[in-house]
């Protein structure tokens, strides 16, 4: 599939189209770019510069014959680059989707900047984050919902009449239907009573499918999503709770893996066909029952508390040694000092640390 670059005029308002073609009237084009990484010359399509009536054009770069037959193999291109210009405190990397198909919304192209403090991961924990962030780019993203499609290609959120979803206003993303992600309400038990949650939840078919599949629930409505961190974590990536091991939750741990749902979630963009076969086996929440997926830590860990059953996988007794979930590593429990107060949705313990881990740390 032929994907070249399209290079803008430096003043827009100054390009013509004559016979097919658009020219830059004045000065010269701009360097194509797929976010914030510039696209290699040969990877262009050509610029061609002209005087105000269109004559005397010149034909500046362009794809090569090499690149041309090159590219009828290639379904995707990713451009990396390691730029410090985006790069918060904590941000180790960040990658999307930059050009997509006409007809089916495919992405063609992506781009992946890792942040230069991410360069310094070791080689197993990079490996990881570069793995998913190209997921991010092929369709694991907030900007890509709207644009999934179902098994017959048809789109999962209607379309306005100039071909394109709906955009809010407000973040400029497309904005997606309720046939890709639906807000769930929760039974949520706390510290001192019972609430009720909104979460939002991806709904697609093959995802509830290997969700229900490994939590064993088969009544769940769907995978709820990240509702924490900054934007470029909450709504793009599974929510940590229920996912704490899966490589495409929005935290950075030692051991994590690419399961089942994360090749579900590709096949219901309506772009993939997975291979199953190479999914890696999650431990984390494996037949633990509607109650782990649907419900708060709490509600779990009172409920095989009373039962004098374990807890697991959470835990309560701070530094705690135990085989991690994926039984490749050393777990141990960790409690950390909220100086500002935990929020009450997120108050699970009867009993509170605070005084215990400070003993324990000085």
């Amino acid at each position: 599939m032929n994907v070249f670059f399209v290079r803008d005029c430096v003043n827009p308002d100054d390009a013509v189209y004559i016979d097919g073609q658009w020219y830059c009237t004045l000065g010269s084009c701009y360097a194509a770019a797929c976010g914030e990484v510039t696209v290699p010359e040969n990877l262009s399509e050509p610029c061609f510069d002209c005087e105000d009536d269109g004559t005397n054009c010149i034909e500046f770069g362009g794809v090569t014959d090499e690149t041309s037959a090159l590219s009828q193999a290639v379904h995707f291109t990713l451009f990396v680059g390691s730029l410090s210009s985006q790069c918060g405190e904590g941000l180790i990397a960040y990658a999307s989707a930059c050009y997509i198909d006409d007809i089916t919304d495919r992405p063609l192209a992506g781009f992946m900047n890792i942040c230069p403090f991410g360069l310094n991961l070791d080689r197993e924990r990079l490996l990881s984050t570069v793995q998913h962030e190209i997921f991010h780019a092929l369709g694991f993203s907030h900007s890509l919902y709207a644009l999934y499609r179902d098994e017959d290609g048809n789109p999962l959120t209607p379309r306005e009449a100039n071909g394109y979803p709906p955009v809010d206003p407000v973040s400029g993303l497309f904005l997606w239907s309720s046939r890709v992600i639906q807000e769930l309400t929760l039974d949520w038990d706390y510290v001192g009573g019972t609430t009720q949650r909104t979460v939002q939840a991806l709904v697609t078919p093959n995802i509830v499918r290997e969700a229900r599949a490994h939590f064993g629930c088969p009544t769940l409505m769907g995978l709820e999503i990240e509702d924490g961190g900054g934007a470029g974590t909450a709504l793009a990536h599974f929510e940590k709770r229920i996912m704490a091991t899966e490589s495409m939750n929005g935290y950075l741990t030692p051991t994590r893996v690419f399961s089942r749902m994360t090749l579900a979630l590709m096949e219901d963009t309506g772009w993939y066909i997975p291979d199953y076969e190479m999914a890696d086996i999650m431990n984390w929440g494996k037949d633990l029952g509607c109650d782990f997926v649907q419900k708060s830590c709490k509600n779990w860990i009172d409920q095989k508390t009373n039962a004098g059953l374990s807890i697991a996988p959470w835990c309560n007794v701070p530094f705690e040694t135990t085989c991690h979930a994926e039984g490749v590593d050393v777990a141990y429990c960790s409690f950390y000092q909220y100086f500002n107060g935990v929020p009450t949705i997120y108050q699970d313990m009867n009993q509170m640390y605070n005084a215990l881990f400070e003993a324990l740390v000085t």
